[in-house]
């Protein structure tokens, strides 16, 4: 899960955020097909993405949007087609950010973006704003989906295994919970740029998407009190 920070945007504490907003409705967009390095573009999957279901909820309200690119099936089995995967477009990347603005944002591919080589300019959170923006400048084009969308707010999530979705299930419940806390060892402050979580989709929840959240946050009440 790749945070703003990791663009020295904002700094967010995501063990500060109520669980709720890891747990959402979530769209899922279906674009399997042979890429051959190209990427997915907004006229591509436009008309499967309804505008007002996103548009007529307060943006902690609206649901995420994946996709699914079938690339998560050479996964292991098939680096070399693994390695080529699909980006998103910037006009696809622009109108996710501007239009639907999702909270979460996933791929079943490496990253969203065409290339994923890149220096973290959270390292360079301590010198002067002037040289932070000339390093951004050098890695937008690298890293420019990720740019626009942590810009936003918009967390991403990747490297997502979809195989198991049926191609006829569009929605459900997603899951997106960090897997641990990070303790510092000493006083200084520590940057989160991203981390690692266990992503669960579940086609057709029992009951409606409030009532999951509101047994999961109970559970998350009762396992806090518990001392290992």
């Amino acid at each position: 899960m790749d945070l703003p920070t990791t663009f020295a945007y904002q700094s967010i504490d995501p063990f500060k955020i109520p669980v709720d907003f890891f747990i959402r409705e979530v769209h899922i967009v279906h674009v399997e097909r042979d890429y051959s390095k190209k990427s997915l573009t907004l006229d591509g999957v436009r008309e499967k993405i309804d505008l007002k279901e996103f548009t007529e909820l307060p943006r902690e309200r609206r649901p995420a949007l994946l996709f699914k690119t079938g690339m998560s099936r050479y996964w292991c089995h098939n680096n070399q087609k693994y390695m080529n995967f699909p980006g998103l477009s910037k006009s696809l990347v622009e109108f996710i950010a501007y239009e639907l603005e999702p909270p979460f944002i996933g791929i079943d591919a490496i990253s969203i973006d065409r290339t994923i080589e890149h220096r973290s300019l959270s390292l360079y959170t301590n010198i002067d704003e002037e040289f932070i923006n000339i390093l951004r400048m050098q890695e937008y084009n690298a890293l420019l989906g990720h740019d626009i969308l942590l810009r936003k707010n918009i967390y991403i999530l990747e490297n997502l295994d979809m195989r198991e979705v049926p191609s006829d299930v569009s929605r459900g419940l997603l899951i997106a919970l960090p897997l641990f806390r990070f303790t510092s060892l000493t006083e200084k402050s520590v940057l989160i740029t991203a981390l690692p979580c266990r992503v669960i989709f579940v086609p057709e929840p029992e009951g409606s998407v409030g009532e999951v959240v509101r047994k999961l946050r109970t559970l998350e009440k009762e396992l806090s009190g518990i001392v290992v």
